[in-house]
């Protein structure tokens, strides 16, 4: 699994060296594919709707023709996702973090 991230990894990267952009709408569609979500899926896993989704892959907006770019924010989570990480949870406080009485 990990061989296969580095390769996925590895594809997007040189897209976006390519492109001058982190994500396009092509290694979108590529990271749905390699994780094996449908458009629905892959539009729950990264917090957006359907139709934002839809657009994003498209790469432009359905109605406009207007481009649709991929925020950082997206890509970043794409390639969380597809390493395997999970959402993140706050810890709960150590004893030794707060030193005061009462923490």
């Amino acid at each position: 699994m990990l061989k296969e991230v580095r390769r996925y990894t590895a594809r997007i990267w040189k897209a976006a060296r390519q492109s001058g952009e982190l994500m396009t709408h092509e290694t979108l569609k590529a990271w749905r594919e390699y994780m094996g979500y449908t458009q629905r899926r892959a539009a729950e896993s990264l917090g957006v709707s359907l139709v934002t989704y839809q657009r994003m892959e498209r790469g432009a907006n359905f109605d406009t023709g207007r481009a649709m770019p991929i925020d950082r924010r997206t890509a970043l989570a794409c390639g969380a996702l597809a390493a395997g990480v999970d959402e993140w949870v706050m810890p709960p406080p150590e004893a030794s973090a707060c030193p005061a009485p009462g923490c």
